[in-house]
């Protein structure tokens, strides 16, 4: 499977315009050549593909990557659905991340310390 310049840095994690540099010898190849030797002997090499990658990068940046792993998985499921299955997951996870969210500015105007009255 072969890559444009614009399909090798998203999956080396750089611009297309350093992969260009590349090819024209006026950029140094080291930083986009180390990520994707990274890559090639990560745990994922020939398991996942570039989409499963990105995920697992998103993982990453969590501090329950477990919990992070559950809802990914559930992303990669939801990717399967037809458009209008899509649209009423969307819908309810925006429902339900704005009731949340009233619910937590709601205890934090309720928790906040009253101002003394003297």
């Amino acid at each position: 499977m072969g890559y444009n310049q614009k399909e090798f840095g998203k999956f080396c994690g750089v611009s297309q315009q350093v992969v260009s540099g590349i090819e024209t010898d006026s950029k140094k190849p080291s930083k986009t050549f180390s990520k994707f030797i990274d890559y090639l002997y990560s745990e994922t090499f020939g398991v996942v593909g570039l989409k499963e990658t990105t995920h697992l990068k998103i993982i990453s940046i969590f501090k329950d990557t477990e919990w992070a792993e559950n809802i990914n998985e559930m992303l990669l499921e939801i990717e399967g659905l037809d458009p209008d299955e899509k649209r009423e997951i969307k819908g309810y996870l925006e429902g339900k991340l704005s009731t949340l969210k009233r619910r937590t500015e709601t205890k934090k105007k309720t928790v906040q310390p009253q101002k003394s009255s003297r």
